[in-house]
């Protein structure tokens, strides 16, 4: 997909740079590489090399297709650190609004893909009919070790009270249950508490970093 593609913020000056990925918000269904670009201009500023991944938007992908696309973005950016001069030791993965919703997806299926081994999707019945999914869609070749931590701004971590929010902000109910077939899966909240032992040991090992405003009425 044209979709499958990311923004590349250098610093001026010589590196390792500390290194932000950035995923922006958007509802699931107007995300877009270039909504961080006054974000990443004054972090480049300061020296840091900025990577914003895109992903494909309903209807084009499930939220489940969303997550593997975020997924691949890291995976991509780590595997190129070194000649983009980025610090491996200092990586911060960082998701606004509906971006940190798939931000917290992704760690939640990497802890779980790292404890407890490629089983756990193939074992997701949720997971396996969704047409977003195939069998090699999650990139294997990253852990969550190599970030040094992870932050959400505004996200929504259950969508199960989004919803109504969605709908009394113009959205038909008919996209939103297309959108949000199952709030439960689709919740990060609830993933969380459905993992492993192993799996949450794993997350817990990475600093995290939630940030809200009390005001925000976007994202109750």
């Amino acid at each position: 997909s044209i979709r499958h593609q990311l923004d590349i913020y250098l610093p001026d000056t010589p590196g390792p740079h500390p290194v932000v990925i950035f995923v922006s918000g958007g509802a699931w269904l107007i995300g877009y590489k270039c909504w961080p670009y006054l974000q990443a201009l004054v972090l480049r500023a300061n020296g840091v090399l900025v990577i914003c991944p895109d992903y494909r938007n309903f209807p084009q992908s499930s939220i489940n297709g969303m997550v593997t696309d975020v997924d691949a973005g890291v995976a991509w950016t780590l595997s190129n650190l070194s000649r983009l001069e980025g610090d491996p030791h200092n990586v911060t993965l960082v998701g606004q609004s509906a971006g940190a919703h798939l931000v917290a997806m992704v760690v939640a299926q990497r802890a779980a893909l790292e404890a407890d081994g490629d089983d756990v999707l193939a074992a997701d019945v949720a997971i396996r009919r969704d047409p977003a999914w195939r069998g090699d869609s999650v990139s294997s070749n990253w852990r969550l070790g190599q970030l040094r931590q992870w932050v959400g701004i505004a996200g929504p971590y259950n969508l199960g009270p989004l919803i109504e929010v969605l709908h009394a902000r113009g959205l038909d109910r008919r996209l939103i249950r297309q959108l949000i077939p199952d709030a439960q899966h689709l919740s990060p909240a609830v993933r969380v508490e459905a993992l492993s032992l192993a799996a949450r040991a794993v997350l817990a090992s990475r600093p995290c970093l939630l940030a809200h405003g009390k005001a925000d009425a976007t994202v109750p």
